[in-house]
């Protein structure tokens, strides 16, 4: 379950009272007004089916210890004010191109105006770096570019705010719509397809959907191309693997369906061409591509890597293997597509 950054220093502050502590001496130690105390536990309270933070008459706040174990609060890669600037830059980046106001993406964090204009500059910084513009006026914000590189910044948010490792911990999603319902159709998909998709390849295709619903949901989805014919490649593509483009069309009509807005019939290829650039649990599932220079390529990395380790012999199975798997590197290749894999930290 996720909180503002205030909303937690909140939590944490009752957690260690034993008696209820009054609204404004809890305004004090958060730096806010009595009347802001009193919306984030209204804010707090309505996340879940018990109230975590109880209200006694004439005495103040105690938070309800037993419900605030259970609590299951994400971890993120970012300090408090990082987390707070991205959680905006999220939901601002979710509803463009529209244009949103100020007071709207901010009112919740309860800051100055000079906290605000800060964040704003720190905005306009990241999104300047990521080759989009950031547009003020008449006290609204809005944010203009390609819809690729908006999708793309909002995956990387996304991943550093803990929210792919939600999708990880089944148990840790309780409350929260968006995830349960992008969860069940990623399983119902992969019940169609019969094969289950390993790590860090569910993942992307978890937030593939995840991003394209909440872009359907509470913004904006470019429709250019809607009626666009396919290239001759990409057709050729779907009759190779027509169970999957079958799969990857009836996933995108369900988001269509529950939203009942039109989404381009590209979508669907998206979809179906993220599966092809994945791997399966079941090695045979997709099967090998007979295309000469993938078989080329992968046999002489394999014959490479032997001399490397002093074999003389390559087992046909390995190289079964490891031509699957170039093949999928070879389609994420050629069409830019990237793979988020934390192992890589390490």
């Amino acid at each position: 379950m996720r909180f503002t950054s205030k909303e937690l220093d909140l939590l944490r502050f009752l957690s260690t009272k034993e008696t209820p502590v009054p609204a404004i001496e809890l305004a004090e130690e958060l730096g806010v007004s009595s009347k802001s105390v009193y919306r984030m536990i209204k804010q707090i309270n309505s996340r879940t089916d018990v109230d975590i933070v109880n209200s006694y008459s004439g005495k103040g706040f105690l938070v309800n210890y037993e419900e605030y174990l259970k609590l299951r609060i994400v971890k993120d890669n970012y300090r408090d004010t990082e987390r707070r600037q991205m959680e905006i830059l999220l939901r601002l980046l979710y509803l463009s191109p529209k244009s949103v106001t100020i007071s709207y993406l901010f009112d919740e964090y309860y800051l100055s105006d000079t906290m605000i204009s800060k964040d704003i500059q720190r905005l306009n910084s990241i999104l300047k770096a990521s080759g989009l513009l950031l547009s003020r006026k008449a006290g609204r914000l809005s944010i203009q570019g390609e819809e690729t590189t908006i999708r793309h910044l909002i995956d990387e948010i996304n991943h550093n705010l803990g929210l792919y490792s939600i999708f990880l911990d089944r148990d840790s999603h309780n409350g929260s719509f968006e995830i349960d319902f992008v969860t069940n159709l990623f399983e119902k998909m992969e019940t169609q397809i019969g094969a289950h998709l390993t790590y860090p390849y569910r993942i992307n295709i978890f937030s593939h959907l995840y991003i394209l619903f909440q872009r359907g949901k509470l913004g904006y989805i470019n429709q250019n191309g809607v009626e666009q014919e396919f290239t001759s490649e990409e057709r050729e593509l779907i009759a190779k693997y027509p169970n999957l483009y079958r799969v990857s069309e009836e996933t995108i009509n369900a988001i269509r369906s529950y939203l009942n807005i039109p989404i381009s019939s590209f979508e669907n290829f998206y979809l179906f061409f993220h599966l092809i650039s994945s791997r399966f649990e079941e090695e045979e599932y997709l099967g090998i591509d007979n295309e000469e220079e993938i078989y080329e390529l992968s046999k002489l990395m394999v014959e490479k890597i032997g001399q490397e380790l002093g074999l003389t012999t390559v087992d046909s199975k390995a190289l079964s293997n490891f031509t699957s798997h170039i093949r999928a590197l070879v389609y994420r290749l050629k069409n830019h597509y990237n793979v988020k894999n934390e192992l890589l930290k390490l």
